[in-house]
């Protein structure tokens, strides 16, 4: 992977806050140490998805590519956040730039 792969990475991270803000997904309350505790995927059983993206996701994935360390190799939030936003119009921008991160982690068109 090289640094130019990480810097995009970094940038669509900064999109997807950004698109989060927009749509008016973005809390200022962090969730509890237990909700953060959850071993379920996404945290479904204790935190909303938007939740997870700004709690979870992105404090991961930024620590991943601030160490340059190993990314996984497979991505696929967008199909979760269609699911969870199938009837919410403003989540649109914010699907379509996971999609876009989906797509530039795994190195798929």
């Amino acid at each position: 992977m090289t640094d130019t792969h990480y810097t995009l990475l970094a940038s669509l991270l900064i999109d997807i806050e950004c698109a989060l803000r927009r749509a008016n997904l973005w809390s200022n309350e962090p969730p509890s140490a237990d909700a953060l505790a959850s071993v379920e995927p996404f945290c479904v059983d204790t935190m909303d998805f938007q939740q997870w993206l700004q709690f979870v996701f992105l404090p991961r994935m930024q620590d991943l590519l601030d160490s340059r360390s190993p990314l996984p190799l497979s991505c696929n939030i967008s199909a979760m956040a269609e699911t969870v936003w199938a009837a919410n119009t403003q989540a649109g921008a914010v699907i379509n730039v996971l999609r876009t991160f989906d797509q530039t982690i795994t190195g798929t068109p």
